[in-house]
């Protein structure tokens, strides 16, 4: 799985699983992606690949505990972009709702840094 970063490396996937070169999870109530960077940085703009046609939605945190929802997406697949005013962020939660055999496949994430 390729993702933009910064160049630290505590920047992380703290949820979901590297399965075959994508992080995925369930399509259930408890399930998520989470990447951690290492320090908070302001950015305005995320990218995603999703491989199949899926539903998703992705909120940002800096503290992991008050999320601010983004952008959700239904029955969507390849390069979906997100956009939201600069801000900020230390977490990215990404959640797939819908998907097919009920596994949420992410194959990239992008997120340009200020």
């Amino acid at each position: 799985m390729s993702y933009r970063r910064d160049l630290t490396a505590k920047s992380r996937f703290i949820d979901g699983d590297i399965i075959n070169g994508y992080i995925q999870h369930r399509t259930d109530k408890n399930s998520r992606i989470i990447f951690q960077f290492s320090q908070p940085y302001i950015i305005g703009s995320i990218r995603l690949l999703l491989n199949e046609e899926c539903s998703y939605y992705v909120r940002v945190a800096t503290n992991n505990k008050n999320w601010s929802p983004r952008l959700f997406e239904d029955n969507v697949s390849g390069w979906r972009l997100v956009t939201f005013p600069k801000q900020p962020v230390t977490y990215i939660k990404v959640v797939g709702t819908k998907a097919p055999s009920n596994v949420f496949r992410l194959r990239q994430l992008e997120c340009p840094a200020v």
